[in-house]
């Protein structure tokens, strides 16, 4: 028997292995995100000491479970090694990294949206540079605003962002939409629109505020389809990026890097077919869905049958 628990929830897997460990149950936790670190590093300097203190009890549980739990997983290296680090405990070979699986999009047959077709008029001998996903606060959606006005205001008409999704932000960037003749926000798409959005793009945008390593669903999105990325993802996406040539990363907040990154991927056509071709491979190798889930449920198996 085995029981795999998410991280968080701190209590969920907390209780898991609390059963686990007296009854001979392996258990697997898996880290989706740091807590409770990451209410520490979202508090203003001078409240950090009070907050960790309210929250000492959630820290040793945390400690506790990472510990004693028979197999680490994370969706990143980083993540993982926040746990060994969190836990306790060195690494073991039942510690292991599953990023976050995606379908080849490349391969399902899509049909026509209306919604998609009109789009396609704004975009006609356009490069495409496009966010999928949330308007929630953890993405910088602004300064793509502000990369669009100063290309408009340079006079660029190679270069066309589409801004796909709904969420916190999207009257604020609608707005700013409204007096850009290069950009186009979509609202909410079916998985078929927003496959059909990333069949017309020809690189994907990953603006996000985040903590370092941490390697959302975001970029294996854009690689399914064969995009480029440009992406402010510090620490491990970064270090992917590079090492793959699948794209550039820049800084938060650096909209005149952002934008040099756009103009230069918009003029290089032989570079976008270079590191389109490479996302391709790389995505096929190792992020596809049947490639990470194949190996995690075999981990599971393995776990289960006292392998390690």
């Amino acid at each position: 028997h085995v029981l795999v628990s998410a991280y968080p929830i701190i209590d969920l897997a907390w209780e898991a292995v609390r059963y686990g460990k007296p009854n001979g149950v392996k258990t697997i936790v898996d880290i989706r995100d740091l807590w409770p670190d990451i209410f520490i590093d979202k508090t203003p300097q001078p409240l950090k000491k009070i907050v960790r203190y309210f929250l000492c009890g959630f820290f040793t549980k945390a400690s506790w479970t990472l510990n004693q739990a028979d197999s680490l997983v994370a969706v990143s290296q980083g993540y993982l090694n926040w746990g060994l680090k969190t836990g306790k405990r060195n690494q073991r070979a039942s510690d292991r990294v599953f990023y976050i699986g995606y379908p080849d999009i490349q391969k399902n047959k899509i049909k026509r949206s209306e919604k998609v077709e009109n789009l396609k008029e704004k975009i006609k001998n356009k490069v495409v540079f496009t966010f999928i996903g949330s308007f929630g606060y953890s993405y910088e959606l602004d300064l793509i605003c502000k990369a669009a006005e100063l290309l408009a205001r340079n006079g660029n008409q190679m270069v066309y962002f589409i801004l796909a999704g709904d969420g916190h932000q999207f009257d604020y960037v609608q707005k700013q939409a409204e007096f850009f003749l290069n950009l186009s926000l979509t609202g909410w798409l079916d998985r078929n629109e927003l496959y059909q959005v990333l069949q017309v793009s020809d690189v994907g945008l990953v603006p996000c505020l985040s903590h370092v390593d941490t390697v959302p669903n975001k970029p294996f999105e854009y690689l399914s389809a064969g995009l480029p990325i440009i992406s402010s993802l510090k620490g491990e996406m970064s270090r992917i990026i590079s090492k793959y040539q699948i794209g550039y990363s820049y800084s938060c907040g650096d909209v005149q890097k952002f934008n040099r990154l756009v103009i230069n991927l918009s003029e290089n056509g032989l570079e976008r077919k270079r590191m389109s071709e490479n996302a391709c491979k790389l995505f096929n190798n190792f992020f596809r869905e049947e490639v990470i889930y194949n190996e995690y449920a075999a981990h599971v198996e393995n776990i289960a049958g006292g392998t390690y």
